[in-house]
């Protein structure tokens, strides 16, 4: 669906959006979740976290490094989960904080950005909050609401009780597990810098309920993302292979639980039915592995089922085999969720996640589990 009049505006979005996905990759992985929506009756741009609206007037006015700024700007606003830690602060104030927060970051990187930001130095170090606490005392406030006013380069707005039909919690768990794929794909790239990595660890604390982040670890799944494996034609000609958004239906769950003998069976039917009712959500069954050093047995669980898991196994322990059972069969799931209490080190000599995101359960106290691939959830108790 096109969502622009002008062209020019748009294309320079995008162009610059696509540069991102080269020397920027986590902040281009969270921005393709954004849409871009043409607005001409906001002064500049603003985001919510599902998108990002912009003035096509201001963006034409503009250099293409200062628009990719922008995109870092609002981007920015999303990643630090500004439009959910406003918590009944003032409007103005809040934005004027926390541009100062994201322009001091982004400049101190490197970055240019759109003229009329706020980057006072002497906020340089400090959170949005207590920023917002100190402008009550600042001589220039009165230039700053003048600016805010006039729509600084972006504003960030409050989260609202229903996007999409889903909640504000529900939304920001979503939100919290783009960012967390999206610095694991980084990583891996070699592209996220330490200082990068730090915040984003600061801002994902505290940890929300570990139901919620399983719920939105298998939605995310089912979002689109760019692929090199499906090459744009816009650009096919060229020497330069581009790539093309794309969006799977979601596959089937894959759950694979270690049944080496350290996990009950009331532990293992709790997890069972919060699986079911998230595969309900999409209709679909999960996919059941039981795994001990062997591939033990398989069972297809229904998402309208009340039954619960049967396990089967008992010997010794290893991770391979799930992973590798995939593998052989062509089998590309939409996720794989592994249920362990993580004590084995014998893992497959291939990473999966190049093909699926995994992430890994883990029961008990075992906090120095540290897999080579897949995020990691941990479930003190059920």
């Amino acid at each position: 669906m096109i969502k622009y009049t002008d062209k020019k505006a748009y294309d320079k979005l995008i162009g610059q959006r696509i540069q991102l996905l080269f020397h920027q990759p986590f902040f281009a992985q969270v921005c393709m979740y954004l849409t871009l929506i043409e607005d001409p009756a906001i002064p500049t741009a603003c985001t919510n976290g599902k998108y990002i609206k912009y003035n096509p007037t201001w963006i034409n006015g503009m250099t293409k490094e200062a628009a990719q700024g922008l995109i870092l700007h609002e981007v920015g606003h999303v990643i630090l989960l500004h439009q959910f830690r406003k918590q009944g602060r003032e409007h103005h104030r809040w934005n004027i904080a926390c541009d100062h927060f994201i322009n001091l970051w982004l400049l101190d990187a490197g970055f240019k950005l759109p003229e009329g930001g706020y980057h006072d130095e002497q906020y340089k170090g400090m959170s949005s909050e207590k920023i917002y606490d100190l402008l009550r005392d600042d001589p220039n406030m009165p230039k700053y609401m003048e600016i805010q006013l006039a729509g600084g380069i972006g504003d960030v707005e409050q989260a609202t009780q229903e996007v999409d039909g889903k909640s504000v919690s529900e939304q920001e768990n979503e939100i919290k597990e783009i960012i967390r794929q999206a610095a694991v794909s980084a990583k891996k790239a070699g592209k996220l810098p330490g200082s990068l990595a730090r915040l984003i660890d600061e801002t994902l604390e505290p940890q929300v309920d570990w139901r919620n982040e399983l719920a939105a670890f298998v939605s995310i799944a089912d979002k689109a993302d760019y692929c090199f494996t499906r090459p744009s034609r816009r650009y096919s000609g060229g020497s330069v292979v581009m790539p093309s958004l794309y969006s799977q239906t979601i596959g089937q769950i894959y759950l694979f639980v270690d049944t080496s003998g350290s996990i009950g069976a009331r532990e293992l039917n709790v997890f069972g039915a919060e699986l079911r009712g998230i595969a309900g959500q999409f209709g679909k069954p999960i996919e059941v592995l039981y795994v001990d050093h062997h591939l033990a047995g398989m069972q297809t669980v229904e998402p309208d089922e009340t039954a619960d898991l049967v396990p089967v196994g008992g010997g010794g322990t290893s991770f391979e085999p799930p992973f590798s059972y995939l593998r052989d069969e062509g089998i590309q799931p939409a996720c794989a969720v592994y249920f362990t209490d993580g004590i084995c080190d014998d893992y497959p000599d291939f990473d999966p996640t190049e093909q699926y995101p995994v992430l890994w359960v883990i029961l008990g106290d075992n906090k120095n589990f540290s897999p080579p691939f897949g995020r990691v959830l941990h479930i003190a108790e059920l």
